[in-house]
């Protein structure tokens, strides 16, 4: 069955959705910017995960916080302050500059606060580290526990990535602030995995390094 393919007009400023090209078969298709994702544009930005499960972290000098076989994740005690610690490298299809939005995942069984510290260093490749690390706290979760294991999630507010570029490095560290008055979760927290929320401009990059 033959298939006509209508070309539209160029646009001088072009967004996601519009429309690059109509086409007519048994029914009528229409393809999009966003569709296709084919140029590097400010407003065709799409978010990925860069996804950092706990079997993956690096517990602390003194092998806190456990890690709880059972449910697959790391027990954090509390009213101690126990550490885990992440390395990663930032895909080559983020939109070098762009903001970065962490969560930790973490599965909540009664009622209270967690309260998560996260601390990061992020350096460029050629680039001399920082000194020290820059840190943010959270304790307030997504969702509320009525009864179970709940699936939780605490946003860390943003990370900015003015200046960031192609194979850049995070170095993380997560704790529990168990010590910490804000603290009020009475039993350990479970903490599955790490991510950070991205935003894509491409499949990949044109450049190694």
């Amino acid at each position: 069955m033959s298939k006509k393919i209508t070309q539209l007009n160029a646009v001088a400023t072009p967004v996601e959705a519009d429309v690059l090209a109509v086409v007519n078969d048994t029914e009528t298709k229409k393809i999009t910017i966003g569709e296709l994702l084919v140029t590097q544009h400010p407003t065709n930005l799409v978010w990925n995960d860069l996804q950092i499960a706990a079997t993956q972290f690096k517990s602390g000098v003194s092998l806190k916080p456990d890690f709880d076989f059972a449910e697959v994740g790391y027990a954090f005690d509390p009213a101690l302050d126990e550490t885990i610690y992440i390395t990663a490298q930032m895909p080559h299809a983020w939109a070098a500059g762009t903001d970065l939005k962490p969560h930790i995942h973490w599965m909540t069984q009664a009622a209270g606060d967690v309260v998560w510290q996260l601390e990061y260093r992020w350096t460029n490749v050629g680039e001399v580290a920082a000194v020290s690390f820059t840190s943010t706290t959270a304790w307030t979760p997504v969702f509320t526990w009525s009864s179970g294991m709940l699936h939780n999630i605490t946003s860390m507010g943003t990370i900015s990535g003015t200046g960031k570029s192609l194979s850049s490095m995070l170095q993380i560290k997560v704790t529990r602030l168990g010590t910490d008055g804000a603290d009020t979760y009475g039993i350990d927290a479970l903490m599955i995995e790490f991510d950070l929320h991205y935003q894509i401009d491409k499949l990949g990059s044109e450049t190694e390094f």
